[in-house]
């Protein structure tokens, strides 16, 4: 229930506003980013993963600040409704897997799927064995 919380500060009319700013937001991204690239490589979460008990809201109520911050680098694709694949890339020092995202234009799913096949091939990995 906690990480609910924070969709109440947000009022209707702002929801409704971002909805109809979408298609606008959209198309001067797509100009923007599109004719440049054909696939965005951008991170995942923008900080290290808390682990099991660090993300108990229960017992660290501040936690539901730290929540907002995990979204950070998909949110914005998830409001475009771009595509967007997680491919995994190791681990992090605390053991934790960590990866990237990749973003493609309108429907362009397959290239998105050949893209992280590529570096799967190019770069395999393996998650190290838990104690």
């Amino acid at each position: 229930m906690g990480r609910l919380r924070a969709g109440l500060l947000y009022l209707a009319t702002d929801y409704v506003e971002a909805l109809n700013l979408r298609e606008v937001v959209l198309q001067d991204f797509l100009k923007l980013v599109f004719t440049q690239v054909d696939v965005l490589h951008v991170p995942v979460v923008p900080i290290p993963l808390p682990t099991l008990k660090e993300s108990d809201v229960e017992a660290n109520p501040g936690f539901i600040d730290y929540i907002s911050q995990l979204g950070h680098c998909t949110r914005p694709f998830d409001y475009l409704g771009l595509p967007a694949l997680s491919v995994p890339a190791g681990t992090t020092s605390n053991r934790l897997p960590t990866g990237f995202q990749l973003v493609g234009r309108p429907f362009a799913e397959a290239t998105l799927f050949q893209v992280a096949a590529a570096y799967e091939a190019a770069a395999p990995w393996t998650h190290p064995i838990q104690d």
